[in-house]
């Protein structure tokens, strides 16, 4: 068995050349064959799934053997239902044991000839692939989006196109909205007809030149390494995410923000990509609750820093945890009593955590044959000093290491970072750059646009929930004094330990604003990490009111 030490920094700057999105490139290869083009997309990810349906794509075999590659098996399932010929898929052990009765269903509905080769509603199965009709089909939409994508993507190739009914509480609605978008670039006419239909008209996939954008789930775990690192000044560029991107998993910077981490975009000459610049700025919210039916695969992430820094936390949303590569929710619960934490799940889709602890054992932690447990727990080297991780090499699937180890390394970066920011490439599977300051990045970065949230002005403190969307809004804007620099000496102060003279120096600055200005300078104190005194809350919530 293989087994990694991975250890802390003392500091961590890094510019990171992320891998390109596995979400998209998995889409688009399957509408490029489909639009029978020869050529592959541009700058295509070096991750399993995606190699796997790759080889399946270019050889065709007879029996195409996907391993781990849960999103291959299921695209693969619906394109080879459309495609001539004979084939059988199957994968690994954890694969046979994952349930696509759902999409199969669906297919046979519609015409498609497959025949289970062992349990019924579970992998392998022998596909003869044939001309389809489509038509209205129903399908659950709780458990995995997967499913709806894949029927989406073959719809146009239908001979009565495809209108589609989500039965249920949808799961992930960005990555089917993330397929829609890749159809639309290759000419399909798919939309929304109803809050719970999408109708796709029949027609023919154009070939097109495709570029992939950079994933926003890789970038997940440098934002975990930045809530979690004691560098008060820590700073990583992330380089080619799109602003805008309809990835699920760019909701990350939102979500980071409510742990103090603050997104800029950097942008560089009119042909570079923009770079996301993530600091350490605010203070992290005292209690997390969030929803995480529209960016599952962030869960483990925020699982694990809301564990190392103590934060009580109640997650919902993750009825799909239980499918993936392992059972998500069961082994968080394991892994994380290792180092003294007691989480509780609430019927298979909700985790929280009111602060119980254990006895810590500090074993090795595993993996599960998962890649997203490796790369979440990793950081806790920098709560924990080191950890040791059981077969890191799953990372592989997600985010694999490109061929390179970094460029190179500044000189002032001691022996520890050099020995984390190599175990990171082989257990990480990352590819970095060189080290920079990034003396420019004020002069030419730009705020992020949050999505609108609640205002601010009526968060007092007592409201967790408003102050947790005070903050996601704040974390995404620059910095703005009002002429009270002197009030930056109470960063950290609570509350309710202010003196009344102390209090005082506050209300001299309130009220010399307009009433729409006095929002902005809550924003401004929470930003800098000050609580605003209990004694002139009544006060600003007045004055807040009329602006």
């Amino acid at each position: 068995m293989l087994q990694y030490t991975i250890k802390a920094p003392s500091r961590l700057r890094a510019n990171i050349a992320l891998p390109p999105s596995k979400s998209i490139s998995n889409r688009a290869l399957i509408l490029q064959a489909l639009s029978g083009s020869a050529a592959f997309p541009e700058n295509i990810s070096e991750c399993d799934d995606t190699k796997v349906m790759l080889q399946a794509l270019e050889l065709m075999p007879r029996v195409i053997d996907v391993g781990a590659g849960g999103t291959a098996m299921r695209f693969l399932t619906a394109y080879l239902s459309v495609t001539p010929g004979e084939h059988i898929i199957t994968g690994s052990q954890r694969m046979l044991h994952r349930p696509i009765g759902t999409l199969v269903d669906a297919l046979r509905r519609m015409g498609a000839e497959i025949e289970y080769q062992g349990e019924a509603g579970y992998p392998p199965r022998a596909i003869r692939g044939k001309s389809l009709r489509g038509g209205h089909i129903d399908i659950p939409s709780d458990v995995s989006s997967q499913y709806i994508s894949a029927l989406l993507m073959i719809a146009p190739t239908l001979k009565e196109g495809l209108e589609l009914r989500l039965v249920g509480n949808v799961a992930s609605r960005p990555y089917i909205d993330l397929t829609l978008h890749v159809m639309h670039d290759y000419g399909a006419k798919a939309n929304w007809t109803d809050v719970d239909t999408i109708t796709v008209s029949p027609g023919r996939y154009k070939p097109c030149r495709y570029r992939i954008e950079s994933d926003w789930s890789a970038a997940s775990y440098w934002y975990e390494m930045l809530i979690l690192s004691n560098d008060e000044e820590a700073v990583v560029s992330l380089g080619g995410l799109r602003d805008g991107s309809r990835q699920g998993d760019s909701m990350v910077r939102y979500i980071a923000s409510l742990f103090g981490i603050r997104t800029i975009i950097e942008r560089g000459d009119c042909n570079d990509s923009p770079h996301m610049v993530i600091t350490k700025a605010l203070r992290p919210v005292q209690r997390l609750e969030y929803n995480f039916t529209n960016c599952p695969d962030l869960a483990q992430t925020f699982i694990v820093a809301c564990a190392a820094l103590g934060i009580p936390f109640d997650f919902t949303g993750l009825g799909s945890l239980k499918i993936k590569e392992t059972d998500r929710i069961e082994a968080m619960k394991t892994e994380l009593r290792k180092i003294g934490v007691v989480i509780r799940d609430h019927d298979d889709r909700e985790l929280i955590w009111e602060g119980g602890h254990c006895d810590a054992t500090w074993e090795p932690f595993d993996t599960y044959n998962d890649h997203r447990m490796a790369m979440a727990l990793a950081p806790l080297a920098l709560i924990h000093g080191e950890v040791k991780i059981n077969n890191p090499q799953v990372v592989s699937k997600s985010y694999p290491n490109i061929g390179t180890t970094c460029a190179s390394l500044d000189s002032s970066l001691n022996n520890t970072v050099m020995i984390y920011l190599i175990i990171l490439i082989v257990a990480l599977g990352i590819v970095c750059a060189a080290y920079e300051w990034l003396q420019q990045r004020r002069g030419k970065s730009q705020a992020v646009v949050m999505p609108e949230q609640s205002s601010c002005a009526t968060c007092d403190g007592v409201n967790a929930k408003c102050e947790q969307e005070c903050m996601m809004e704040a974390a995404v804007k620059d910095v703005v004094y009002f002429d009270d620099e002197e009030l930056d000496a109470y960063k950290g102060r609570p509350s309710d330990q202010y003196t009344d003279k102390e209090a005082e120096e506050f209300a001299d600055v309130m009220y010399t604003m307009r009433p729409e200005e006095v929002k902005e300078w809550n924003r401004s104190l929470i930003m800098r990490g000050i609580n605003m005194p209990n004694q002139i809350k009544d006060d600003f919530v007045t004055l807040a009111s009329e602006g």
